[in-house]
């Protein structure tokens, strides 16, 4: 007697089932998936940070150890399914309360992540610069490499939290790098400077010896008017630097002793350029440098007690202004 079923068809009934099986569980998944995505939290409102370099299963783990999603390994499979898990942008987010995962991960997504502004002032030697970035507390000091002195462009700048202090430093290295190769390629004929670094390093002395951005082209060309004839430069700034050991600052002011003082910074004692900037000059002093520095026939500057200099040409008329500024600082100390 002939079977009911063959062989053939019973084995085509399980395939069949285990399809369709098989597809259920799918279904299911998928559900499951949709359904953890779209189900709102039950945390209140905060911040979740993720810092610079974090990857997709250190953001789901915090995720859920902050309580603002129930399963980091659901979290992590939906964005990986969907090819953004490399995506998350870095910042501050808030999260508002009773949000889903699926409205957590487009938002960190977005980009709307909080950032932060790092502002570089002017004429800070890189001494100064790291000092200042140990005062962020949403950076990382990761114990970076220092370019040389003068190669840290003075800027506002934006990271996120977590920027490591390398980060911060190469950024401010590439702007200054560029700026100096845009304005060497475009600078003024017949500039005494044999290499980019060498007008970085009158741009340096410039700006510590400018109050206002207007005199900065009339000290670039007082300094090379003494480079011309083989004047020492003598410029205070560079004595201060050698003395402070590139800190920046003495904490006083100087006295007759420095300026005999014996280092390669002591611009009294040496003819031409000290050996290396000073400081971290801005794009007014590079420019006041390489671009439009004044032609003058001052070889003499002094403040002048209001925030600006006299200039002269002749040294006598320069000891008349340095005994002139010597009055109103007397007159300022007795009031």
């Amino acid at each position: 007697m002939r079977p009911l079923f063959s062989r053939d068809m019973k084995n085509k009934r399980y395939f069949f089932r285990g399809l369709v099986a098989l597809g259920f569980c799918v279904l299911y998944t998928f559900w499951g998936f949709v359904g953890y995505f779209q189900t709102p939290g039950t945390f209140q409102s905060q911040f979740f940070i993720i810092s610079e370099g974090d990857s997709l299963k250190t953001i789901s783990t915090g995720l859920e150890k902050e309580g603002l999603i129930s399963s980091a390994l659901l979290f992590r499979c939906g964005l990986f399914l969907s090819g953004k898990g490399r995506l998350l942008k870095s910042g501050d987010y808030f999260i508002a309360e009773k949000e889903t995962p699926y409205g957590i991960a487009h938002l960190l997504l977005s980009a709307q992540g909080q950032q932060h502004k790092v502002t570089i002032p002017e004429g800070l030697t890189n001494y100064q610069v790291l000092e200042l970035l140990k005062e962020k507390a949403f950076l990382k000091n990761d114990n970076p490499v220092l370019p040389p002195e003068g190669m840290l462009y003075p800027e506002t700048y934006i990271f996120s939290r977590g920027t490591t202090f390398s980060r911060v430093i190469a950024e401010m290295k590439h702007m200054m790098e560029l700026k100096i190769v845009e304005l060497w390629s475009h600078r003024k004929a017949n500039l005494p400077f044999q290499t980019p670094e060498e007008a970085l390093v009158l741009a340096s002395i410039v700006e510590k010896e400018a109050f206002v951005d207007a005199e900065k082209p009339i000290i670039a060309g007082v300094y090379l008017n003494r480079l011309a004839i083989g004047m020492p430069l003598q410029a205070d700034p560079t004595v201060i630097y050698g003395l402070s050991e590139g800190r920046g600052d003495l904490g006083r002011l100087l006295v007759r002793s420095d300026l005999t003082a014996d280092h390669p910074f002591n611009t009294y004692r040496i003819k031409g350029l000290p050996p290396a900037p000073i400081a971290n000059p801005s794009l007014n002093s590079l420019k006041a440098v390489l671009l439009c520095p004044e032609e003058t026939d001052a070889l003499y500057f002094v403040a002048d007690g209001t925030g600006g200099h006299q200039f002269s040409k002749h040294y006598h008329h320069h000891q008349k202004h340095v005994g002139t500024l010597q009055k109103i600082r007397q007159q300022q100390r007795q009031k």
